[in-house]
């Protein structure tokens, strides 16, 4: 599978430089924009974050760990190297230092992967593709797990191939410790333990490994019993709360459209990245196929169990499709458009298809760093609606709202209340309230936290689901009427009450009124309009500010 080359040295500079500058992209402008919801959602596993709250509800630390856990559909071994990353360098934004630590990790692993298969030439060609790729940026500056689960997806199929090969011990070790830390950081690491059954199925060389592999399995599935209760909860809250749609077919082209430039390409550049990227790809699983079968249908396997098995669960039990948990497959991606790269036989055409991917991807780079994003209204071509296109399911544009936090936190005092109207504008609050408000005001009211908002609408259908409050405010029969879910100091307790009777009971004398679209071009959802209409209609409203889709108001009662 590999060829030897006579400049060992040579190559360990390129790859050293290749790997400083994958660095340098990572951390330009980490920071630059505020955290998203599920940052957010992490950050709240962050040590600051769990001390204050435990100690706000006189609750131990590890019991409001475990019960943030069991409510977040995500394996725990990411929020507990949060928790210790954050006690050790901090919380917040500092987070994505912990994802930039796996980024760097996946491409040096991702590079030992590409030599098993690949000679050092098409193993630095996808090196930097992989590199200099805006989606492997974009979550590598991201606080969340996906590239952890990247190193682990990528370790996997590296010891796994390597124990095939040499049944070392170490490798069928390393194989099975990199599962069970995979199979703990993300769900969809199922699908690639599936995948390596499928190896040993293809090849007869393979077979006498088998028993090896299902003694590995067992002992993985004992260490994810313990997990095992919470999972099933887990699975409950996907297929009944979850607000993925099912997927269709033309999902797989958004998706490899996402791995050749990220979100960030235009329109010009999505459409190139289809073609060429499209057309290397499958020049190069054709130009592998010849040249070495075993090698590609093993890389084939492992690429498509993911995509194959995430689609079959989200078709038949609940519906998971989506890019980010998919970022796993997009390694092997890139090492069959390194082969078709280098599968072109004549010196011209070679050079001119490496220079276009590089240019293709440091135009879209340059594009991520600016904040591009294409929007619904640089989108009509594709879908001539007000809704972001399917290809950025769950993907949002950056924002930065710190500068209006900042303000109320200033401007704050006491007798004011913080009340959001959708629940990535209570995520703000919480997180904002934990870090500075209770510090800088001591005798803010201890009774409550926040106050949510629930308009009743037609039909007696809410235009936000969550778990505990749907069914109570289902239950209450007043159309027209307002009401606010507000969570008392045991934490635990979700009191529905009409918000005329809660707040003009002299409790409270403003109001700061936080709302968020998703995109910064998208208008709020009915939930956030009406309550913005009854306020206005009701309070007197003193202030008024808005920046990158959030909007905040000041209301006197």
């Amino acid at each position: 599978m590999k060829n030897k080359s006579r400049y060992p040295i040579k190559t360990a500079v390129i790859v050293f430089i290749i790997l400083v500058c994958a660095l340098g992209l990572r951390l330009y402008n980490i920071n630059k924009y505020d955290m998203w919801f599920d940052e957010l959602m992490s950050d709240l596993r962050s040590y600051e974050i769990i001390t204050s709250r435990a100690l706000f509800f006189n609750i131990s630390p590890l019991t409001f760990f475990l019960k943030g856990i069991e409510r977040d559909p995500q394996p725990p071994f990411y929020y507990m190297l949060v928790y210790i990353y954050s006690f050790l360098f901090g919380g917040g934004k500092l987070l994505r230092g912990l994802s930039v630590i796996f980024s760097m990790l996946s491409l040096g692993m991702f590079y030992k992967l590409a030599r098993l298969f690949f000679n050092r030439r098409m193993s630095i060609y996808a090196l930097l593709i992989m590199v200099l790729n805006p989606l492997q940026i974009w979550y590598a500056q991201e606080a969340r797990s996906y590239t952890m689960v990247l190193f682990f997806a990528i370790s996997f199929i590296y010891f796994y191939t390597q124990a095939l090969k040499t049944n070392k011990p170490f490798y069928w070790i390393s194989f099975f410790l990199s599962s069970i830390c995979g199979i703990y950081t993300s769900y969809y690491f199922i699908f690639l333990l599936i995948g390596s059954g499928f190896t040993l199925l293809f090849f007869k060389d393979y077979r006498p490994h088998i028993k090896k592999w299902i003694i590995t399995i067992i002992g993985i599935s004992i260490l994810f019993l313990p997990f095992m209760f919470m999972s099933l909860g887990h699975l409950n809250y996907i297929k009944n709360d979850f607000w993925l749609p099912p997927p269709s077919l033309k999902w797989l082209i958004w998706i490899f459209a996402n791995f050749n430039l990220g979100y960030s390409a235009n329109l010009g550049q999505f459409i190139a990245g289809l073609v060429l990227f499209g057309s290397l790809f499958m020049y190069g699983m054709y130009s592998y196929y010849r040249s070495n079968k075993k090698g590609a249908i093993t890389l084939l396997l492992f690429f498509l169990s993911p995509f194959i098995g995430a689609y079959i669960f989200s078709k038949t039990i609940a519906p998971i499709y989506i890019t980010r948990q998919l970022l796993i497959c997009s390694p092997l991606y890139y090492l069959f458009v390194a082969k078709g790269i280098y599968g072109i036989k004549r010196k011209i055409p070679h050079v001119l298809a490496l220079v276009f991917v590089v240019l293709l991807l440091s135009s879209s780079l340059v594009n991520y760093y600016s904040g591009f994003m294409l929007t619904p209204s640089r989108a009509r071509f594709f879908r001539p609606s007000h809704k972001m296109p399917d290809f950025y399911i769950g993907v949002h544009e950056k924002k930065n709202y710190s500068g209006l936090m900042n303000y109320i936190n200033k401007e704050f005092k006491k007798g004011d209340i913080l009340v959001a109207t959708d629940v990535q504008s209570m995520q703000i609050i919480k997180l904002w309230y934990y870090r500075s408000l209770r510090y800088k005001h001591s005798d803010f009211s201890q009774e409550m936290i926040y106050l949510f908002f629930y308009p009743r609408l037609t039909g007696g259908m809410l235009s936000l689901k969550t778990h505990n409050l749907q069914k109570q405010i289902i239950e209450i029969k007043e159309k027209d009427r307002l009401y606010a879910a507000h969570v008392l100091k045991n934490y635990y307790d979700n009191v529905i009450e009409d918000v005329e009777a809660y707040v003009n009971n002299g409790s409270f004398k403003r109001i700061w009124l936080i709302s968020s679209a998703w995109n910064k071009d998208e208008s709020f959802s009915l939930n956030s309009l009406r309550v913005w209409k009854y306020m206005r209609r009701n309070y007197k409203e003193i202030r008024f500010m808005k920046k990158d889709g959030i909007h905040i108001g000041l209301f006197a009662i």
